[in-house]
């Protein structure tokens, strides 16, 4: 009990909490940048230091006219960011959510960084243009 306690007061005293959501705010206005210029990126979405990108097919719609996930492309979008140091998760339906998680403790570069690394090496260096040539220019 005394050691959650002093987590909690760790917390409050630090400004741990204020700290994360500035920090997944810089994270979130940095992908939602993204989503104007790569049509296969849908929405941004989460709190704090755990923010999520929607990959989706937008070559094809369902019936109801709405684009389906696109969990293959996540996987390679995970792939190219692990080959530059950034663990990112899957979730969502099929795979096709992409989770940013950023350091705690860092001063609002992990955001910075993050976004940065996905869209470097992601939405420009040809990891895209390889399964659709006209996304990824820059």
């Amino acid at each position: 009990m005394a050691t959650g306690l002093a987590t909690l007061r760790y917390i409050r005293e630090t400004g741990l909490a204020e700290h994360a959501a500035r920090v997944g705010e810089c994270l979130r206005q940095g992908l939602g940048k993204l989503l104007a210029a790569y049509p296969f990126l849908a929405e941004v979405r989460g709190r704090g230091l755990m923010i999520g990108v929607e990959v989706i097919d937008s070559t094809r719609c369902d019936r109801l006219g709405r684009f389906p996930g696109d969990g293959e492309l996540a996987r390679r979008i995970q792939r190219a960011c692990f080959d530059l140091g950034l663990i990112v998760e899957l979730g969502g339906r099929g795979g096709a959510v992409v989770r940013v998680s950023t350091p705690a403790h860092s001063a609002g570069l992990g955001g910075r960084r993050s976004h940065r690394h996905i869209r470097r090496r992601v939405c420009r260096d040809g990891l895209i243009r390889k399964q659709r040539p006209w996304l990824g220019r820059r």
